[in-house]
């Protein structure tokens, strides 16, 4: 059984030659709440994105369940879902089942 749900390790992405993320490091455990806070710009979403593979980082990685973000196994994208909410409140939910 894998013991982090998502690990991030020295994660950076560049967008547009502008560097958005910076060695971000991240693990989640089972059961645990995660809130990713800060001002506009500081690269929640783009955090985000790269966790689930929308945004393939500059360099660093992510695993979900064990497994690369970016070469996830069809059982595992089945277990979490992500939701961006832009009506204003800039909230992104990211939920897990049968962890």
């Amino acid at each position: 059984m894998v013991s982090e749900v998502i690990e991030t390790r020295g994660l950076n992405l560049s967008l547009q030659g502008n560097h958005v993320l910076k060695n971000i490091d991240i693990t989640t455990h089972p059961g645990q709440i995660c809130a990713l806070i800060g001002e506009n710009g500081a690269g929640k979403t783009s955090t985000i994105r790269c966790i689930t593979d929308l945004y393939p980082s500059t360099t660093g990685g992510c695993t979900i369940f064990g497994e690369p973000a970016y070469n996830m196994s069809q059982n595992s994208r089945n277990r979490f879902g992500i939701v961006f909410d832009e009506g204003g409140s800039n909230l992104v939910y990211i939920y897990f089942v049968r962890v």
